[in-house]
């Protein structure tokens, strides 16, 4: 099992710990979007000696190679768990407005 394996797992315990608290999600949001920007950053300048070396040397590097690659695997599952928190912190959202509107309506009726 690679690290990004074992980040995914973790990713989905966290997930599912801090389904019903959006604080929480917001936070692991943030984390994602942190994480992505480092990714960026590494990648920028991984792809800036990628052309400075190994282009210039025609002299290929698997290893080197396979950093790239995990990093954009990262980088995209990374967006995908902000696109999921998102989308659980709308459902919260919706679940949210529809329950105060039920409580407020219940306190708005004659007895």
């Amino acid at each position: 099992m690679s690290i990004i394996d074992n980040m995914s797992i973790i990713d989905a315990i966290l997930i599912n710990l801090a389904i019903n608290d959006p604080k929480s999600l917001e936070s692991l949001k943030e984390h994602h979007v942190s994480m992505i920007e480092r990714i960026n950053e590494s990648l920028r300048i991984k792809y800036q000696v990628f052309d400075k070396v190994y282009l210039n040397t025609n002299h290929r590097c698997p290893h080197f190679e396979k950093d790239l690659h995990d990093l954009e695997e990262m980088k995209t599952r990374s967006e995908n768990k902000i696109e999921e928190i998102e989308r659980l912190l709308n459902e919260y959202s919706h679940q949210n407005k529809g329950t105060s509107e039920a409580s407020t309506s219940s306190l708005n009726e004659p007895e």
